[in-house]
């Protein structure tokens, strides 16, 4: 493993952590539903933000990032919710 890789892959995990984090603290609320992973979680979320982000970045003028948001919010934290098909 080079060092640049050793690097992006602590990068990564810190970002998988934090993410991981946000979705215990929502399943200690009461709000998101217990039986989730918080790591499989934090690893699909960050995978499609970041899928997103390097689109948007080599192709910035067919994007505008308002929309994504929405639909991103929409589409990988609604299905967490304990109370989302209310």
């Amino acid at each position: 493993m080079h060092e640049i890789d050793a690097e992006i892959a602590m990068v990564n995990r810190t970002f998988r952590d934090h993410i991981a984090g946000y979705v215990r603290l929502g399943q200690e609320r009461g709000e998101f539903r217990p039986e989730i992973d918080p790591n499989q979680i934090a690893v699909l979320i960050v995978g499609t933000l970041r899928g997103v982000a390097t689109q948007f970045l080599l192709e910035s003028d067919e994007f505008d990032p308002a929309p994504f948001a929405i639909e991103l919010r929409r589409s990988l934290i609604t299905p967490l919710l304990r109370d989302a098909h209310r």
